[in-house]
């Protein structure tokens, strides 16, 4: 029997034993511990279970080591992840050491010990807005005379209809030459109409494609022309959706040693902010446009240390993201004598073109066309040589009845930080020929053209070209031109050029031009060329027009080898744009007048407006009149007397931001929002409305559950709007179109109303507030 002391102690050793155990569990393997970790110098948000051997060495959990997006040998090792321990301590490049009071593990890890981190782009696809039935004319008129007595006439006219995805458009040329007609038959002569196209556009964004029924252009080939044809047009259309890519883009790679955040800037615009975890990181897909150029990284890392890096891209529209197939289809008859002539056809044919990416930067193209005397097919690849370096060639075979000829076109562009890099072959047999071309005696033998250019940072651009052509017979065209510009300040920019060309005459043409903002809309530019030693200067001083309302003008003097004044006046307006040009030179005089609109059917009312090449919106703020609406930040108009306004100009398939100016609506009105969000078809108008609770205004009286008035100098709260409620409670709010709940607060005490829709002005309203507890 121990003695009482004794037994007491052991009790208490017991119970402290039992009371740690979940910190410091002692067993035959060692101890665990429940610690903060600090990794990097970054705290983890979760603590981790820490096991100590015998001899002292550390070992974590594998999910807790995983979660950390660390490698180390033995993480993966077991089936159970998160039952296996991994040995720490014992690992090259990473210390791990335990504070004295044993709550704390600090971990310091080099980069190479994190997995790598891949961030993809992520496209967005939206299906269009629905759009109702329109129907649509726009108008580019055009009249000039001048001292001779030269009178021309001219009008291009486009007539059509849309609903949703569908459109049909039918465009004419209209033009009359009163001196022809007098020369002709001695009285004036009737204007002459012809028809340009027609066609029936379907818009297929879920199949990222478009088919055209009647007037369309073929695509080039490897030496042919775009062909004008009537006919059906099927073809992949990745603009209806702008929000996917098919291009390969650029990747951006790097390392972090603790959790930072990555921002992307092109042209000084962000363009993506990403977080990143420490260690190594991939950023794909980085939405850059076509072409060459540099994208600046900036990594910032929570102790506020900035990286800045320059990073040079290229992006090829030969290069497609793997998977990505582009499909072009075509068949009908060649159009011949085109503005000239309504209804010329020439020969019928069948054309298909097929390019897919399949991976590790490489991508294959394929296309072919028939007609009835001649056929001609071409394949070939486009690869990434290197990480900012591409190349393509594609082998082409014709046949016709001048025989059996082949053609190839090849390609190298390249970027790097030193400039950008790019040569261009196209070369062709004697005897081969292709939709668009034919086998003629100047028929093109070969071209190559090569482009060099250089950023000088804050001094500007340089950039080189040559290009050399030759024909079978004989004739040859070299060209070489070097540019420079720079930006001088803010407001000021040079610009400069040499140019020669060489071919069966030599001409040699040198430009210097220095452009200054002068705030606004305004600008003054001196332009100094000499050609073949004839030098001309030329001021100018304009001012664009704003987009929605009012005037612009330009003028211009001219003096060298030929003098000439010239003045360019503008107006726009809701109801379409007016222009008026006057040049005048030592021999003429020359007056020109033109006037461009549209005319839209839509929202069971006909509109007035600028011209309508592309999708529109019928936008309304119910009963508030003159209020500024803007388009994407920029100015479209005013509200009309019912609140609503033709807005012209939207984007096709993309995000459209339409918003008011607060600062127009009157202090009663109500409106839930600041803004709508348009995502048209091609030819599509949509009917918006931005919800408006409340326009004009009424007075009501407020009265508590004992009929006395809320006390004066109480705030109505309403839909965001405060009120104020002067004397026997009484208060001007909006009139509701909808019932809301409104919140009333004085010092000592506040109250809850419902206040319903009123569809008539009334004089006086006594309302019930219901106190708040």
């Amino acid at each position: 029997m121990l003695p009482f002391a004794r037994r007491r102690l052991l009790v208490w050793v017991f119970l402290v034993a039992i009371a740690h155990r979940p910190v410091a569990a002692m067993n035959s393997a060692g101890r665990e511990l429940w610690v903060e970790v600090i990794l990097n110098g970054v705290p983890r948000p979760d603590f981790a279970l820490l096991r100590i051997d015998s001899p002292g060495a550390f070992y974590l959990r594998a999910s807790d080591i995983q979660a950390w997006h660390l490698i180390i040998p033995g993480a993966n090792a077991q089936p159970d992840a998160a039952e296996t321990s991994v040995r720490i301590d014992n690992v090259p490049g990473l210390q791990a050491r335990l504070d004295p009071g044993e709550t704390q593990l600090n971990i310091d890890a080099i980069p190479g010990l994190f997995s790598v981190q891949v961030i993809r782009g992520r496209p967005r696809s939206d299906d269009p807005d629905p759009a109702s039935i329109a129907f649509f004319s726009d108008y580019d008129l055009f009249a000039q005379g001048s001292d001779p007595g030269i009178r021309d006439v001219s009008g291009h006219i486009q007539i059509g209809g849309s609903l949703g995805r569908t459109s049909l458009t039918s465009s004419w040329l209209a033009t009359y030459d009163s001196a022809e007609g007098i020369r002709g038959s001695g009285s004036p002569a009737p204007a002459k109409w012809r028809r340009l196209d027609s066609a029936l556009l379907i818009d297929w964004p879920e199949l990222t494609a478009r088919l055209n029924i009647g007037d369309s252009t073929t695509l080039p080939g490897t030496l042919g022309q775009a062909v004008r044809f009537s006919g059906m047009h099927w073809a992949t259309d990745y603009a209806t959706q702008p929000g996917l890519t098919p291009y390969a883009l650029p990747a951006v790679s790097g390392t972090a040693a603790v959790p930072s955040s990555v921002e992307l800037y092109l042209n000084q615009s962000l363009l993506q902010r990403t977080p990143i975890n420490s260690g190594p990181f991939e950023l794909h897909n980085i939405p850059v446009p076509i072409g060459m150029g540099d994208v600046e990284l900036h990594m910032r890392d929570l102790l506020g240390r900035d990286q800045v890096l320059s990073v040079p891209y290229l992006v090829s529209p030969e290069l497609l993201s793997p998977g990505v197939t582009v499909s072009d289809f075509s068949a009908g008859a060649i159009r011949t004598n085109y503005g000239v002539a309504s209804f010329d056809y020439g020969s019928p044919f069948v054309s298909a073109a097929i390019r897919h990416g399949l991976g590790n930067g490489l991508t294959y193209d394929t296309s072919a066309e028939v007609q009835p005397n001649q056929w001609a097919a071409r394949g070939g690849i486009a690869l990434r040589l290197a990480p900012n370096m591409t190349g393509s060639v594609t082998p082409a075979i014709s046949h016709s009845s001048a025989g059996t000829g082949t053609a190839v076109d090849a390609s190298l562009d390249s970027v790097s930080r030193i400039g950008q890099f790019g040569v261009h072959l196209r070369a062709a047999s004697r005897d081969f020929v292709e939709l668009g071309s034919n086998v003629r005696p100047n028929h093109l033998h070969m071209q190559w053209a090569a482009q060099a250019s250089r950023q000088l940072s804050r001094f500007g651009s340089l950039a080189v070209t040559y290009a050399r052509q030759t024909a079978y017979n004989g004739e040859t065209t070299a060209a070489t031109t070097l540019s420079y510009n720079a930006t001088l300040s803010r407001s000021t920019a040079i610009s400069s050029f040499a140019s020669r060309t060489q071919s069966s005459y030599n001409d040699l043409i040198v430009g210097l031009m220095f452009t200054r903002f002068l705030g606004g809309n305004t600008s003054a530019s001196v332009d100094m060329t000499s050609d073949n030693g004839a030098a001309t200067a030329v001021a100018r001083v304009s001012a664009a027009a704003p987009l929605d309302a009012g005037w612009g003008w330009d003028a211009a003097i001219s003096r060298g080898a030929t003098d000439s004044n010239g003045i360019r006046i503008q107006q726009r307006s809701a109801f379409g744009i007016a222009s008026a040009e006057i040049d005048a030179t030592s021999r003429s005089k020359t007056a020109l007048l033109g006037w461009q609109g549209g005319i839209l059917w839509s929202a069971d009312r006909p509109w007035l407006g600028q011209p309508l090449s592309g999708p529109a919106a019928v936008v309304e703020l119910p009963d508030l009149a003159g209020v500024r609406i803007l388009r994407d930040g920029q100015p479209a108009g005013r509200t009309d007397e019912q609140g609503r306004i033709l807005v012209v100009g939207l984007r096709p398939f993309e995000e459209n931001v339409i918003s008011y100016v607060p600062e127009d609506l009157p202090l009663t009105a109500l409106v839930t929002g600041g803004s709508l969000i348009l995502r048209p078809y091609s030819r599509g108008v949509v009917h918006a409305q931005f919800p408006v609770a409340a326009a004009a205004s009424e007075a009501i009286e407020l009265q508590l559950d004992n009929s006395q008035p809320v006390p004066a100098g109480a705030l109505l709260t309403l839909n965001g709007h405060d009120f104020p409620v002067g004397k026997q409670g009484l208060v001007q709010i909006p009139v509701l179109k909808h019932s809301l709940e409104a919140v009333v607060t004085w010092a000592g005490g506040r109250c809850r109303m419902r206040l319903p829709a009123s569809h008539e002005h009334v004089a006086m309203r006594a309302i019930r507030c219901a106190p708040i507890p």
